[in-house]
């Protein structure tokens, strides 16, 4: 039922959303598979910032991701995903497909999606990185001020 109500409307990720800048606010809506980044102070109301739209089949991947935020998401999570299939019909999929050999190949389409979503969320403050063998994970990248320093600090 809740998994129903959070399909019809906007949705929150507050684990993602502690990490995200604290005057920045990440929602969902899913009517227009859209996400909105708003700047929201004490001093003003929430300003828009950015917005995209997504494809069903890019808004079928990205969700499990944010949702799994900071969790590994695995392959067969993600490919039940995209695919619309149980994640037991995805994990016999791949299953499969590694005895056959075709891992590489039916795990395209879902690089594919997540190769498009990269470009698309990296305006919103974070990325999807790729743990091999494993899956996707949504990344904070490091800030390029403390990354400086850091590098500074090597020296």
């Amino acid at each position: 039922m809740k998994q129903l109500e959070q399909e019809k409307g906007q949705e929150v990720f507050p684990a993602l959303q502690r990490v995200l800048p604290a005057h920045f606010l990440l929602t969902a809506q899913h009517s227009t598979r859209s996400l909105f980044s708003f700047a929201d102070t004490q001093h003003t109301p929430p300003t828009l910032m950015m917005h995209q739209q997504f494809s069903s089949s890019e808004w079928r991947v990205l969700l499990p991701l944010l949702r799994g935020f900071p969790s590994v998401i695995v392959y067969e999570t993600l490919l039940a995903a995209l695919l619309r299939i149980k994640v037991r019909e995805s994990r016999e999929l791949m299953q499969q497909a590694c005895r056959d050999g075709g891992k590489r190949a039916i795990l395209r389409s879902l690089r594919d999606t997540v190769s498009r979503l990269r470009t698309k969320v990296q305006p919103f403050s974070f990325d999807i990185a790729t743990r091999t063998g494993k899956g996707y994970v949504i990344t904070i990248p490091e800030p390029v001020a403390t990354r400086a320093q850091r590098d500074e600090a090597l020296r």
